[in-house]
């Protein structure tokens, strides 16, 4: 095997890796949200509790679309930009459930790590998207 054809195998293992790095952190984030809001007060059950969780499946759901573009890489930026804004909502109904006392202290820390690390994960994926589509221009 050629050192090109690892490169392109290592370089495929690395973009599967991104990938479901993001679709771990999603789904943890989704979960804990559940987890967390499952003994709000009545007063936010149907306010900021559906909310929260119609934005944290409605980050999954991104994620799940967009990974099914595979043959426009344009097209699959975009659907993952698009999930950002989900994840500041989120952030702010996770913000504004801590200030109304719906979340304890130790439950805004681990809301926060989970939000932080998805939207990490999900901005190392698409900066790969952007690098490799450079990449392929300057190849041209």
């Amino acid at each position: 095997m050629g050192t090109k054809e690892e490169a392109f195998k290592k370089e495929d293992r690395k973009k599967k890796v991104q990938e479901m790095e993001v679709f771990t952190h999603a789904k943890r984030l989704c979960g804990y949200v559940f987890k967390a809001t499952r003994n709000a007060p009545k007063q936010f059950r149907w306010n900021v509790v559906n909310k929260m969780t119609n934005s944290s499946i409605d980050v999954v759901d991104g994620l799940y679309r967009a990974n099914d573009i595979k043959d426009d890489e344009a097209r699959r930026e975009v659907a993952l930009r698009a999930i950002d804004p989900d994840l500041k909502i989120l952030g702010y109904l996770g913000t504004l459930a801590a200030e109304v006392q719906m979340f304890t202290n130790k439950q805004t820390e681990h809301f926060a790590a989970e939000l932080y690390a998805t939207r990490q994960s999900l901005w190392k994926w698409i900066r790969a998207i952007e690098a490799k589509r450079k990449k392929e221009k300057s190849n041209d």
